[in-house]
């Protein structure tokens, strides 16, 4: 059984007989715990909450307000590194304040901004910034800045890059051996523009060597990955679709695909219920297709107490 504090009060107990009455009584006092929300949330967000209420801005945050607490600072360094070329290199650091929604983090190579592509990947998230390269090039070497703005102002942090190249040249281990034939069979043959499935080396349709797997019950806030294997490869007219509940996935910081080497990959940072459903993968080249499905349910959390107290 629970107490609460409406039960706070004077208790009576009142025993009667025929040869009269007898009364004792009792005070209790009930103290309330501490809140809730005090104890589930950043303490940084319940001074910014408590500065909010003192101002009556509950509601209605001005653009200058928000929730920048200080101006960026990053807690660690980065390395330099020296890789082999063809190796994959890492770059990373941790940064606060954590939980600014205004806080952007760009990369950059020699003062220039990172071109996006498919062998380079990005991460920030809780105060956790990386940069990712699959497999590193000549030209990757330079140096490295990850640079983080707010309204309070900005830091960077650099690490420099040193690619060696492999005994045999520059091509002589930074490529699939199969795909240096298939460069030489189309340069042979000066080979532009399109050509037919026998051409471009197209053995048969897409299938799953490996299906569709991962978790299919989270909780709300956990990442969620998605992996399976497809053939054939190479296959340089294959394409890979990602659905939701039949709808091409959407595009947003939170989802992550990948495809390399016949392997592909979904995650989704902090996972919404929304996200709750059936995920398809397409595979699709000149001979066919194929699709393999997955069901992923993700369990809201029992308390959203944050999210009702901003509202």
């Amino acid at each position: 059984m629970h107490t609460y504090p409406e039960d706070a009060g004077t208790y009576t107990c009142k025993a009667v007989n025929v040869l009269g009455e007898a009364v004792n009584s009792a005070d209790l006092n009930v103290r309330s715990k501490e809140t809730i929300i005090k104890e589930t949330m950043h303490s940084a967000a319940v001074e910014q909450i408590a500065h909010l209420e003192s101002h009556h801005q509950i509601g209605s945050v001005g653009g200058d307000e928000g929730f920048t607490s200080q101006p960026p600072q990053f807690t660690t360094s980065m390395r330099d590194m020296q890789i082999v070329e063809g190796s994959p290199a890492h770059f990373e650091a941790k940064l606060v304040p954590i939980g600014d929604p205004r806080l952007r983090v760009d990369w950059l190579r020699n003062g220039k901004p990172i071109q996006a592509s498919n062998r380079m990947s990005t991460l920030h998230d809780f105060g956790f910034v990386a940069l990712d390269l699959k497999y590193s090039r000549k030209d990757d070497e330079g140096t490295y800045t990850c640079r983080a703005i707010n309204d309070l102002g900005e830091a960077n942090i650099t690490a420099n890059l040193k690619v060696v190249p492999s005994k045999e040249g520059v091509y002589g281990e930074t490529m699939h051996g199969e795909a240096l034939t298939k460069i030489a069979h189309l340069e042979s043959k000066g080979v532009s523009g399109l050509v037919g499935p026998e051409e471009e080396g197209v053995v048969s349709a897409p299938q799953f060597i490996v299906a569709l797997q991962g978790k299919t019950n989270l909780m709300e806030g956990q990442n969620l990955h998605l992996e399976c294997r497809i053939e054939p490869y190479p296959d340089p007219t294959l394409k890979v679709e990602w659905y939701l509940n039949d709808k091409p996935l959407p595009f947003g910081n939170r989802w992550r695909t990948s495809y390399d080497f016949g392997f592909a990959a979904l995650d989704i940072l902090g996972a919404y219920a929304e996200d709750s459903g059936r995920y398809t993968l397409k595979a699709t080249n000149v001979l066919g297709q194929a699709e393999s499905h997955l069901d992923v349910k993700i369990a809201r959390k029992s308390l959203d107490i944050v999210g009702c107290l901003i509202i």
